[in-house]
């Protein structure tokens, strides 16, 4: 009697070291699964943060060209989209800047030498757009940061979205830039 008693012991020992060992090989496995889709998320971002950063570069481009008042009021309203995805953004970005924060977008009234010529009105449009534009490209090297210093899936997704807007709402502005260079 005491033998069997003792077998069962033993048995239930193993069973549950057995149960243990299924246990950490489930979990290894949602760890190797979990740092693919981290993996995959990283390198997916760098590919958007290019978009993003080629978009602004063309765009940027794009702003010393405006010589008219309309076509500067009708790009500065769809740059007006990427003010606010700069407010709505910078909170979550914040934590991951670095050496760059977002710049107040004050204009100063100087007008350079080149630009007397030019109308005041532009000028001060196109100094606008210049720091919207700066503080995109600040948003979106944050965000990347983020990411790039990241393993939450939760955290990562959640960056990833906000670099994806930004990319759709520059993508929309540089559709006009390039129509205008042409």
């Amino acid at each position: 009697r005491g033998v069997s008693a003792g077998m069962a012991t033993l048995n239930r020992r193993e069973a549950e070291a057995a149960q243990r060992r299924m246990e950490e090989k489930e979990k290894d496995k949602a760890r190797q699964e979990l740092t693919e889709r981290v993996l995959k998320l990283k390198e997916a971002t760098m590919q958007v943060y290019t978009m993003v950063t080629d978009g602004v570069f063309n765009m940027k481009n794009f702003v010393w060209y405006i010589q008219d008042a309309q076509t500067g009021i009708a790009f500065g309203r769809k740059v007006q989209v990427l003010k606010t995805d700069i407010a709505e953004m910078t909170p979550v970005a914040t934590p991951f800047m670095t050496e760059q924060q977002i710049k107040p977008v004050v204009v100063s009234n100087e007008i350079e030498p080149h630009q007397q010529d030019q109308d005041p009105g532009i000028i001060a449009l196109q100094k606008t757009l210049v720091l919207v534009l700066d503080n995109v490209s600040i948003l979106a090297g944050a965000l990347v940061q983020g990411i790039n210093n990241s393993d939450d899936v939760q955290v990562l997704v959640g960056l990833f979205k906000h670099l994806k807007t930004l990319l759709t709402h520059v993508q929309e502005c540089s559709a006009d830039t390039i129509q205008q260079q042409l």
